[in-house]
């Protein structure tokens, strides 16, 4: 069902971040304490030293409310997932866009991707 979806998305952002650390998020912190945190917490921590592409990518995907987070099929569209999946042209397109519409508008648009 669509929550599974979108608990999907909590767990492919808590992956990256064992792939990364060698640990899953709140490892090192005994299960209460965990279980305290990730209901407290804006969000589990991110590794120091990540790109700000990867950076939002999880912090997107660790949005509390299931249905903020991004689906799977928009999470393809992050400039995170264009940067390594041998797609720069549609990065460039992206980037692209993102510069026109902050010209036009004077706003920064950071999630423009989702749409």
């Amino acid at each position: 069902g669509i929550n599974a979806e979108y608990g999907d998305i909590w767990s492919i952002a808590c992956t990256i971040i064992e792939l990364l650390t060698g640990s899953p998020p709140y490892w090192s912190l005994g299960t209460s304490v965990a279980l305290f945190k990730m209901v407290n917490d804006p969000h589990p921590p991110t590794p120091q030293g990540i790109s700000p592409e990867l950076e939002d990518f999880l912090t997107i995907s660790f949005q509390k409310d299931f249905k903020s987070r991004p689906s799977a099929s928009m999470l393809g569209k992050h400039p995170w997932i264009l940067l390594h999946s041998g797609k720069p042209k549609q990065l460039e397109e992206l980037h692209n866009s993102l510069r026109e519409h902050n010209k036009k508008t004077k706003n920064i648009i950071s999630f423009d991707w989702f749409q």
